[in-house]
């Protein structure tokens, strides 16, 4: 291929690269505060349905790819992606931008000119050789529906006027996203130790950022919601800070071997999850050294976790395992989400060594 030629291929492809949009959402979110209320208004679509809609869209087809395994068209070459082939990431990624644009941009002929883009984005990757046609049309497809469907969820929730409903049942919603933590189990095996730690971290510093515009009266959508929903009474004027130690606690653990982070992301996910549910249903008994816990969330944090250590540790490693994070969840209340992963990494380590 002439030289000029693959640079504007190449320069295409950029329009449905991850790193570009990532780029790009960190840059709005760090200018979007100083806009003034009127602009703020004008370009909330962007907060709400363009950024999300590239993330999961991003998030999709890579588990999507590491399911099907499809070989690229280029393999064995020097520059070929490491990554599997169908769908196209680029594809997905340039398609559900331009279907955000139209779903949620308000100037509906500005957004009809960028509509040949993806097109070309999707023309690049084959003229690179990286992507057969198949790839191409499949992340076509995958990039509208998410967007599309993503598109309809807000609405119907915005209509529905769910966050006030789901309020009163603020505190089972913060377990359940709690649970859902299980996510980031899934991450490691599914994308690797880097994907990862990079997905943990990037959340919890726009989880950061989100907070400071709460207490500033700043709206930042989805987030802001969801603390809404979450949080409790005295938690309003301050920052929320157990979704962030949840998230570095998470983030430490996901440095070490992959047996450390699922023993302690069990503890903190699992036995830290069920506790507090059971504990909140059935907790009449209260606990000696701490009257805000009960057993009966003790026993629960120990019988899950200890089940789910036997799957990779013998009977006695698993009950030791199990006993150390139960009392530590019964005995620390404010930096449990941080100190109990640590600690149980820390463990394992030194049992390893054993």
């Amino acid at each position: 291929m002439d030289l000029s030629l693959e640079i504007i291929w190449i320069f295409f492809s950029y329009f449905g690269d991850f790193v570009y949009w990532l780029g790009f959402g960190i840059s709005f979110l760090l200018i979007y505060p100083f806009l003034d209320k009127r602009d703020r208004e004008k370009t909330k679509w962007i907060l709400q349905f363009l950024i999300p809609s590239i993330i999961i869209s991003y998030f999709i087809a890579q588990i999507l790819k590491n399911f099907f395994q499809i070989s690229r068209p280029c393999i064995g070459l020097n520059y070929c992606p490491s990554t599997y082939s169908f769908p196209s990431g680029h594809s997905t990624i340039a398609f559900a931008w331009i279907t955000s644009m139209l779903l949620a941009y308000r100037k509906k002929k500005i957004a009809y000119l960028f509509l040949p883009i993806p097109f070309l984005v999707g023309i690049s990757r084959i003229m690179l050789n990286v992507h057969t046609i198949y790839d191409v049309v499949g992340g076509e497809i995958l990039g509208i529906s998410i967007s599309s469907f993503y598109y309809l969820i807000v609405n119907w929730i915005s209509k529905k006027n769910l966050v006030k409903k789901l309020k009163r049942n603020g505190y089972y919603f913060r377990k359940l996203l709690h649970l859902l933590g299980i996510f980031f189990v899934f991450s490691r095996f599914l994308f690797g130790q880097s994907l990862t730690f990079f997905f943990l971290l990037s959340l919890a510093i726009v989880y950061t950022i989100s907070e400071i515009f709460r207490i500033k009266k700043v709206y930042f959508p989805w987030i802001q919601a969801i603390t809404e929903i979450c949080s409790k009474k005295d938690e309003s004027k301050k920052i929320i800070k157990d979704p962030i130690y949840f998230l570095i606690g998470l983030s430490s653990l996901n440095l070490f071997d992959d047996l450390v982070f699922y023993i302690g992301a069990i503890a903190l996910i699992i036995g830290d999850g069920f506790a507090g549910l059971i504990g909140k249903h059935f907790g009449k008994h209260k606990i000696v050294w701490n009257k805000q816990k009960s057993w009966e969330g003790f026993l629960a944090f120990f019988g899950f976790t200890f089940a789910y250590y036997l799957i990779y540790l013998n009977p006695i490693y698993s009950l030791v395992l199990a006993f150390v994070g139960a009392f530590l969840e019964s005995t620390i209340n404010e930096f449990d989400n941080l100190a109990l992963p640590i600690v149980i990494g820390i463990l394992i380590k030194v049992f390893i060594s054993l």
